[in-house]
């Protein structure tokens, strides 16, 4: 009887905890020259609306924009890392064409991205950001999904995600012929791709605008990951 107890607290224990492990991105900080470009440009093309004039909101989604001054005020040593950011769309077709009249810079085509099953593109903003679109067929307009950093240890890097994240799978994308290291962590509504810093694989050739990530639903409160980049979990 008394096992029996036991074995129904830790069920309900273990269930409590996956209902509450609900990733919500909140908001990000985006690193510009030219923050009135990129408002507009990401209220053309996304449909952000304006909140503030460094501001623009969709979906429960903000999108800060700061200056170098501004972010160096904030965080003098922030370590940069993240180069990219992924959305899903329950309006794939729709949004590609859109987006092809709008003549938004594009990365190839689209394709079926295997491991996440899932159809996507990948295109650029105005200061070289990239910018993921996933297939969905839930309604929910644009879902931030995916996020895409950098790191000098992608062992380090791996474990950390994994410990404080919801993972349900790990791909091994590794390219050993060309040195680089590659996981991709991915959970019932996000993703994260990890990749180790090389020569051919850098901030300077990857050009990340991308500083802070706000996120929801995560048991563990932190403000950084290991490697410094500005990652803020909030219950």
């Amino acid at each position: 009887m008394m096992r029996t107890l036991i074995s129904t607290i830790l069920l309900i224990s273990l269930f409590s905890c996956s209902e509450s492990q609900e990733i919500q991105f909140r908001s990000m900080v985006i690193h510009t020259l030219r923050p009135q470009v990129l408002h507009e440009w990401y209220a053309e093309h996304l449909g952000f609306e304006p909140v503030h004039k460094q501001s623009l909101l969709r979906d429960d989604f903000t999108i800060h924009f700061k200056s170098p001054e501004e972010l160096m005020a904030d965080a003098p040593d922030y370590r940069h890392g993240f180069f990219k950011i992924g959305f899903l769309t329950d309006e794939f077709d729709d949004l590609f064409e859109s987006l092809q009249q709008g003549q938004v810079e594009f990365l190839g085509g689209i394709f079926k991205d295997n491991n996440l099953s899932r159809r996507s593109f990948l295109i650029k903003d105005p200061d070289g950001n990239r910018i993921q679109f996933f297939e969905t067929k839930e309604q929910g307009g644009l879902q931030p999904y995916f996020l895409a950093l950098l790191t000098p240890s992608i062992g380090e890097a791996e474990k950390w995600y994994q410990m404080r994240f919801p993972v349900t799978k790990t791909h091994n994308l590794d390219l050993r012929e060309k040195k680089i290291y590659i996981r991709l962590l991915e959970g019932e509504d996000f993703a994260i791709e990890i990749i180790e810093n090389n020569d051919q694989v850098s901030p300077r050739t990857l050009g990340p605008g991308f500083h802070q990530f706000e996120i929801g639903g995560i048991g563990t409160p932190f403000e950084k990951d290991k490697d410094g980049n500005n990652i803020i979990s909030n219950l």
